[in-house]
């Protein structure tokens, strides 16, 4: 009994890479199944640029399809991946905020890729943050979602005091302010936008 604990080291270390080099032959290397299949991995927050406002949005791949929604610039969708090719384009399926799911056309320019997580460096509860030159006349909302009512238009110096969030929805990050009037409303929260100061003023 026991006699396999007395054989040699070198036996053991002759299994051990027979067993690595079965387990190669048996499973691939997963980095390799990705890239050959790398539209299954994407899942990316796609953003609507200036050159492809007006971006609609297609039941199926395809020009005749019925138009599900329309893009603008600055609109966000997510790609979940799967492309196909119809009438000499390519074509993306995508996810909505609203919850739909559409086609559209992967034209140069139209659509870049970016962070739904990005938060303004500094940015969190009780934080007094000044809007820039960049995010003058962004639309402060009622509820965090593009569709909802705008409380109020905010111009580049105004200032207001971080009161809730961060939120996520329809791919970005929102937080909920009180302005100066004492209206509470949602901003979403892009680079460049907001100078932010924790010392409660500026």
């Amino acid at each position: 009994m026991m006699l396999w604990l007395r054989r040699s080291p070198w036996m053991w270390l002759a299994v051990a890479v027979a067993a690595f080099l079965l387990g190669l032959a048996v499973q691939p290397d997963r980095a390799t199944l990705a890239d050959n299949h790398r539209d299954g991995f994407q899942n990316r927050v796609l953003e609507v640029t200036a050159s492809g406002a007006g971006l609609n949005v297609r039941a199926q791949p395809g020009q005749s399809a019925a138009v599900i929604d329309t893009l603008y610039w600055g609109d966000r969708i997510l790609w979940t991946g799967r492309s196909s090719d119809a009438e000499g384009f390519r074509w993306l399926k995508v996810g909505l905020g609203s919850g739909q799911t559409g086609w559209v056309v992967d034209n140069d320019g139209w659509l870049i890729e970016m962070d739904p997580i990005y938060t303004t460096p500094g940015m969190g509860l009780n934080a007094v943050v000044q809007i820039t030159q960049m995010g003058d006349e962004s639309h402060c909302r009622a509820v965090p979602s593009a569709e909802s009512v705008e409380a109020q238009t905010m111009q580049a110096g105004d200032q207001a005091l971080v009161i809730g969030g961060p939120y996520q929805a329809e791919y970005w990050v929102w937080w909920q302010y009180e302005l100066a009037n004492g209206y509470q409303c949602w901003i979403v929260d892009i680079p460049g936008w907001f100078n932010v100061s924790t010392a409660g003023t500026f």
